[in-house]
């Protein structure tokens, strides 16, 4: 006779779910660890931190969104909350924990990037967002004394 199986150890917990929500996983901001809303406007949803405004979009998410021309105004209303704030530490990504790398706009170096190089998400402080579709004037000629 066969000594019974050893019992199995209990399963981690599921992520916690937002009611009525296509997405039903609630993400926990890179920033400062509070949750992130999901936002919808047209087309697209993304996940925004309802504490200072960080924006989080999944694989190539942004592109979409700037291909199709989103008004920037409708995710990144957050501007004055958390808008480039320093960043203490490391950040890790909501979605899979993995160290975010911080990568500035090429044109706009003010605009700095948190990117997961395991998923692909991206995450952009309140007012990143409308600072990166509306390349200004004057960064418009600093790049060009650049060259």
């Amino acid at each position: 006779m066969q000594p019974p199986n050893p019992p199995r150890p209990p399963l981690p917990p599921l992520p916690r779910t937002a009611e009525g929500s296509e997405d039903s996983f609630v993400l926990t901001c890179p920033l400062d660890s509070q949750d992130m809303d999901h936002v919808k406007a047209g087309n697209f949803t993304i996940d925004r931190c309802t504490k200072c405004g960080g924006l989080w979009f999944d694989m190539a998410e942004l592109q979409r969104m700037i291909a199709h021309g989103m008004d920037a105004m409708e995710f990144d209303n957050y501007a004055g909350k958390g808008r480039h704030q320093s960043v203490p530490r490391q950040l890790k990504c909501p979605r899979d924990g993995a160290v975010l790398a911080q990568t500035p706009d090429p044109l706009q170096p003010q605009i700095v990037y948190h990117q997961c190089e395991t998923c692909g998400g991206l995450f952009l402080q309140a007012g990143n967002l409308i600072d990166l579709t509306h390349y200004s004037v004057g960064e418009r000629l600093k790049s060009f004394f650049r060259m």
